[in-house]
């Protein structure tokens, strides 16, 4: 039995639910929270539908930027096109790398894994999820990868299984709980084994084929993780907001009596055929609209709702206060916020900038790695991927350039202007190659 079986199991089942977390609130999935336990009871399943959902922006903001624009392999003597052709094109991982980002950004980490395909000469790239599996790393060198593992259930009821992989870099050990176990103990596994499979499965690569994409290390934080107190507090806002509408518009009212009957006061008018036989006090219900109707009334008139700002001011702060602790500029959670220009959309979008490039730097050596594991797959061993970004920020305005054009003065060389602007330098100093000789065409 491997050691490492039970440990893999109680790590992802011990952090699946925080991971879960993540995903609702991206997707605006969580309810409203309550301090007091009879308001919950008072008000549940009351209001829904008017959901104000601000925390996925912060996820948004880094993905719509993190694209990968080309992959190349230095010196590649037609290595390139045969990475594109065997790999890149047949997983479709030009729309496929947005995923494996959005589940890095969301979660804080995100697994591919990479294995031979069913067909000969194929080789296959797959997005895990972290809330199914975990990447172990060697406690002497949390760089190196020690294992990793993937569990799942197949079945349901009393057929539900527990299967469980493990890679390490020299073979696979694939696992199923026994009939009737939920896989909490070694003794509820055994090997699951595949006809005319060994067990286990030998890795002949001489890596663990599993490639860990996170915004930190050793394991990451989701990329909105503290936009979920304001979340929490957008939404109650918010909700209790649209139940304060209907007061607005159908006001509740009430009837006053006279002085001289003040011991029926609650008493229910006798006449009004609505109400039960045995109605009393507990059957003056709040609610927009309704008149309580008391004997002997004396006097009519009505409850002024709540006010409008005192939720709608708390709700453009707790919008900043989302943007102060995910640094996410304010303009993507408050539509009304004026937009700046030039230098000034640069300084707002600095801290943005900032972790963009730090997200592509993480995600860029894990693409370079699981490119150069697929091409080994396939029999060839790559030196390097190179992953090309599709820029994070190009200046294309009046201020801008006039601020390049005095960089180039001062003597900064063109290609590293142009780069500084935002442009590839690849596309840079193509910019910069002689003209074609006559007849040969123009640049």
């Amino acid at each position: 039995m491997s050691s490492d079986l039970i440990t893999a199991v109680t790590e992802i089942r011990e952090h699946a639910d925080d991971y879960r977390l993540a995903a609702q609130y991206y997707n605006g999935e969580v309810g409203e929270l309550f301090t007091s336990a009879a308001v919950k009871r008072a008000l549940r399943g009351a209001v829904g539908g008017f959901d104000i959902n601000l925390a996925r922006r912060p996820v948004d903001a880094v993905l719509d930027r993190v694209q990968i624009l080309a992959v190349a392999v230095p010196n590649d003597q037609g290595a390139t096109r045969r990475l594109i052709d065997a790999v890149w094109t047949p997983n479709k991982l030009g729309r496929y790398s947005e995923i494996v980002h959005w589940g890095a950004l969301t979660y804080g980490d995100a697994y591919l894994i990479v294995w031979p395909g069913d067909d000969d000469a194929t080789v296959e790239l797959h997005y895990n999820s972290p809330v199914t599996t975990r990447m172990f790393y060697d406690p002497e060198n949390p760089r190196v990868k020690s294992h990793a593992a993937k569990m799942w259930t197949v079945g349901s009821g009393d057929q539900e299984l527990v299967r469980v992989n493990l890679y390490y870099a020299d073979r696979v050990e694939k696992w199923t709980t026994k009939p009737g176990n939920k896989g909490k103990e070694e003794v509820d596994f055994e090997p699951y084994e595949v006809d005319g499979e060994p067990w286990p499965l030998p890795n002949p690569y001489g890596q663990v084929p599993v490639f860990h994409f996170r915004t930190r290390e050793p394991y990451g934080r989701p990329e909105h993780r503290g936009a979920f107190g304001p979340q929490n507090a957008i939404t109650k806002l918010s909700a209790t907001l649209m139940a304060t509408v209907d007061y607005q518009a159908f006001p509740q009212r009430y009837a006053l009596m006279a002085a001289s009957g003040a011991d029926d006061l609650f008493a229910p008018d006798p006449d009004d055929e609505t109400l039960a036989p045995d109605a009393g006090a507990n059957d003056l219900k709040a609610s927009p609209g309704t008149v309580w109707k008391l004997r002997g009334a004396a006097k009519v008139g009505q409850f002024d709702p709540a006010d409008m700002d005192a939720f709608l001011r708390p709700l453009n702060f707790y919008a900043r206060a989302m943007s102060a602790a995910t640094a996410t500029p304010l303009r993507f959670l408050e539509p009304s916020g004026a937009v700046p220009s030039g230098e000034s959309l640069r300084a707002d979008d600095a801290p943005l900038t900032k972790r963009i490039s730090n997200r592509q730097s993480y995600f860029a050596d894990e693409w370079s790695e699981s490119l150069q594991f697929a091409s080994l797959v396939l029999g060839e061993q790559l030196p390097a991927v190179d992953i090309q970004w599709r820029p994070v920020q190009v200046i294309d305005d009046h201020q801008g350039w006039q601020t390049v054009l005095l960089k180039m003065q001062a003597g900064v060389p063109f290609v590293q202007a142009m780069t500084e602007a935002g442009y590839l330098s690849e596309l840079a100093e193509s910019w910069t190659a002689p003209a074609p000789a006559a007849g040969e065409g123009s640049r």
